[in-house]
């Protein structure tokens, strides 16, 4: 539904509502774990939450997205083909985090913690400078590549979009950097301070390269509905980022650095692949 918005450039609502959704989100879940401290009522209040912001939701954009009243078999098989192979590239993207914690577990046991508080906070940066600015740039790439096709002015809107998210994700690298020091003082458990410093290069490295890479990299096949590229692209990230994590707890079993280290480097060969 906000997607839907987005590529019909009603950013006002857009902002608006998910804005709303965060809050009351927070706000129901919250109220569910107040009532009754357990996992039953939290969940219960996070569903409650979903289900007042898609009332809400539907009220306000009724006008904007009214349903549709006609079938049309052709536009149903080509979003099912299409989505369903962005969905599930979607889903070998999140499967990294997962495998990287496996890895961790794996070789370190209870001193995973700190790498693994590494890896839920240092990757989020970079998801939210890239999603935000997709989620504004992009349907309007989008539109003049409908319009124009690979025209000049296709490609120099391109240019543009590359380099707005390469440049402000560069950035936030740079700021995350410039901040480790006192963001690890300031929010991380003092037991925990000296493996998340150890092994944060590395973490910053590898999100900042997958950020890109699932940012960059599929766009001209996304444009175009290249469905091998856009599946090829994620299950090269998603297995080389594990594999490499993986080869790393056997070359130097206990090491934490290494682990998240050979994480990197996969993803890094995984970019030097996709670029091919």
């Amino acid at each position: 539904h906000l997607t839907m918005l987005r590529f019909r450039q009603e950013f006002r609502l857009f902002s608006w509502l998910q804005g709303a959704r965060a809050t009351i989100l927070a706000a129901a879940t919250i109220a569910g774990a107040v009532i009754h401290p357990d996992l039953a009522h939290v969940l219960g209040g996070f569903l409650a939450g979903n289900l007042i912001y898609c009332i809400l939701a539907s009220a306000l954009s009724r006008r904007l997205l009214p349903l549709a009243v006609h079938w049309r078999v052709d536009l149903v098989r080509r979003n099912l083909t299409y989505g369903g192979i962005s969905a599930g590239a979607g889903v070998a993207t999140l499967l990294v985090p997962l495998g990287l914690k496996a890895a961790l577990v794996g070789s370190l046991g209870a001193a995973a913690a700190g790498p693994m508080l590494a890896l839920d906070l240092l990757q989020r940066p970079f998801i939210m400078i890239t999603s935000s600015l997709q989620a504004i740039r992009f349907p309007e790439l989008i539109a003049v590549f409908d319009r124009d096709g690979y025209s000049p002015a296709f490609r120099a809107e391109l240019g543009r979009y590359y380099a707005l998210i390469l440049g402000l994700t560069l950035i936030g690298a740079a700021g995350a950097i410039a901040l480790l020091g006192f963001a690890t003082w300031l929010i991380v458990p003092v037991g925990l301070q000296a493996a998340f410093l150890r092994t944060a290069p590395y973490v910053l490295l590898m999100a900042l390269l997958r950020a890109l890479s699932n940012t960059l990299l599929p766009t001209p096949a996304h444009l175009q509905r290249r469905l091998p590229i856009i599946a090829g692209l994620a299950t090269l990230d998603c297995v080389l980022t594990c594999v490499g994590a993986f080869t790393a707890t056997l070359l130097m079993p206990g090491s934490d650095a290494a682990v998240v280290a050979g994480a990197a480097g996969g993803a890094a060969v995984a970019v030097a692949l996709g670029m091919l």
